[in-house]
């Protein structure tokens, strides 16, 4: 080897060396990058990443996402506030008319019942028209006035005859047994069709034995019509109800049966409740008692509608955040657009392509309005693969002068171990002993086998492989011309398979061959015995099995001259750390070996 040989050789190590330890520890995949949406990392394995997350969009959005979910936690918990605040004040307004209502029907009635307690003596004396006359300009919604004796049965009145029993026998046995004061519910007056209701005194003798009572009828209509507006709002109407939902002094609520009192009657809170007047319009409603008698003020006035001060303050509280909230995810999105991925795809291009070698590679895209930092890594980008691409050009010159130099070695051995060769075939012309013919003819095809060796290492353009096909081609065409196996009257029949394998394992199965082939003949076709020698190399999984095999009948397992095919074939079989078998049956001699990968 020449020392410009030798130069080029060292080079070529020396820039391998830098290009491995160089260059990442895990090479690119054949595509040069992952494929979106395979579920796979980097190295290949399962990623437990869902699919819709593997994107940066996706992956920012969630996070920015779940940044901002506070604030509509926040937002919502206020609008539920807001939105309870915002029943409470149309239920406070409602409750503050109905306790103007209240306090005024309180008055009117605390007032009847004390002109009650004043005129008390003449009614039990039955001047019940009199005392009316007296009352009615004072209080003007008196609708009767009627003494009721012990039996319950009313013994004058100011409107109508006497002798009429008393609405309900409860109220007469409440006042008998001692209670001073009564309120009824509302009632259709005996003496007239309308409604009304009373405030019952109860009256004693002069030993303080129930006498009977004082009744003052109250006309619930004359009432409603004298009770002033509520001056907060005109839409708010104030009405009377009794417990079995009969309405007094309404113009929304006509139907007593529609309206659920008995429930705003049980409750001991007061509610607000929505409910649909006759013409199917919703109202807010309040119901509220006045007094023990089993009267209530009900309070209502139209229900906001979609678009109002109610619904539009908590509709703000959440609406405002939710909307800023989309605007952020909608502004991430395009800034991802165009400040991320619109220069991702470039690079993305550009470095599949340095991963496949395309070092010069050059995208359209101009980098210079890119973010700064995208930019500098376009720069990085194409600084390395010109470096790359430059050490990769001095690394495939110096390779390939260290191929041609290997290449010549080759060469040069093949053609020394030729003249070897000669040399043994003109030692043998002389030789006139057959045994030491032999021993040199076994030696020459051996020093063949080796020249074949080299001869397809040179002729192949990969030195660190050899083809099986063309290799044993070659070496088994020269052993059957060597051997004279077409002299003994044989044949020598092979099928190679379409494999390859590395160099270093060539010189032992040529050498292998070599032997169990001299084997055969020596055993087999010089006897007479045999007449075919056949020689298989197939892939069996991830092994070699090659299997040589005659048809003699008197061969010996392992014999050949002074035992050193044996012994050479033992080793050869060892130094491929491979599995030896050999057998003779009725088939003939057969030797097997099974090769394991490298």
């Amino acid at each position: 080897m020449t020392d410009q040989q030798d130069s080029a050789t060292s080079k070529a190590q020396k820039l391998a060396t830098q290009s491995r330890t160089s260059w990442l520890k895990q090479p690119p995949s054949k595509e040069g990058e992952v494929k979106a949406g395979s579920g796979k990392g980097a190295n290949g394995n399962a990623t437990s990443v869902p699919k819709a997350l593997q994107s940066l969009r996706a992956r920012l959005l969630v996070t920015i996402a779940a940044a901002l979910s506070p604030v509509l936690v926040i937002a919502g918990w206020r609008a539920y506030l807001d939105s309870r605040n915002t029943i409470q004040d149309r239920q406070e307004e409602l409750i503050l008319a109905s306790d103007n209502a209240i306090d005024w029907i309180e008055k009117s009635v605390a007032s009847a019942e004390s002109l009650l307690a004043i005129f008390s003596d003449d009614i039990a004396e039955d001047r019940c028209s009199e005392t009316m006359a007296r009352i009615k300009p004072v209080f003007p919604y008196v609708q009767n006035i009627v003494h009721y004796g012990v039996t319950g049965l009313a013994k004058c009145t100011a409107r109508g005859e006497p002798g009429y029993e008393i609405q309900d026998r409860y109220w007469h046995a409440q006042l008998r047994d001692g209670r001073v004061t009564l309120r009824t519910g509302a009632f259709i007056g005996v003496e007239s069709d309308e409604w009304s209701f009373a405030s019952l005194h109860r009256l004693e003798d002069e030993n303080g034995e129930f006498a009977g009572s004082a009744s003052i009828g109250i006309n619930i209509y004359r009432l409603m019509s004298a009770m002033p507006a509520p001056r907060e709002q005109d839409d708010i109407e104030v009405a009377l109800v009794d417990s079995d939902g009969n309405v007094f002094g309404s113009v929304r609520f006509q139907d007593g049966r529609a309206l659920d009192v008995r429930k705003a009657v049980q409750s001991n809170e007061t509610m607000l409740d929505v409910v649909d007047d006759n013409e199917g319009d919703p109202y807010d409603r309040v119901i509220r008692p006045i007094g023990e008698g089993g009267i209530y003020a009900m309070v209502s006035r139209p229900a906001p509608g979609i678009v109002s001060e109610f619904t539009l303050r908590p509709a703000v509280t959440i609406g405002l955040p939710i909307l800023t909230f989309l605007l952020t995810l909608i502004a991430v999105w395009f800034a991802i657009e165009h400040l991320i991925l619109k220069w991702f795809w470039p690079l993305r291009r550009m470095t599949a392509a340095y991963a496949v070698g395309k070092y010069d590679y050059t995208t359209d895209a101009s980098f210079e309005e890119a973010p700064q930092e995208i930019s500098k890594l376009s720069s990085i980008l194409e600084n390395m693969a010109r470096r790359i691409g430059q050490r990769d050009e001095e690394l495939h010159e110096a390779i390939a002068v260290r191929d041609a130099a290997v290449k010549e070695i080759h060469h040069r051995v093949k053609n020394n171990l030729q003249i070897v060769s000669s040399f043994v075939r003109l030692q043998m012309r002389p030789l006139e002993d057959t045994q030491a013919r032999r021993v040199l003819g076994n030696v020459r095809n051996r020093i063949d086998a080796l020249s074949i060796v080299h001869q397809t290492l040179y002729q192949h353009e990969r030195l660190e492989y050899v083809q099986m096909r063309p290799f044993f081609d070659a070496l088994l065409e020269h052993l059957q011309g060597a051997l004279g196996i077409e002299e003994f009257g044989g044949r020598l029949r092979w099928n190679i398979a379409e494999v390859e394998r590395v160099s270093d394992d060539a010189i032992p199965m040529a050498l292998f061959v070599l032997e169990a082939i001299t084997n055969s003949v020596k055993y087999a076709l010089e006897t007479g015995d045999g007449e075919e020698i056949s020689v298989t190399l197939m892939e069996d999984g991830d092994d070699l099995f090659l299997s040589i095999q005659d048809d003699g009948k008197a061969g010996k397992v392992g014999e050949s001259s002074s035992g050193l095919g044996s012994k050479l074939m033992t080793a050869f079989a060892r130094q491929l750390s491979a599995e030896l078998t050999q057998a003779v049956n009725e088939q003939g001699y057969h030797v097997e070996l099974r090769i394991p990968p490298r």
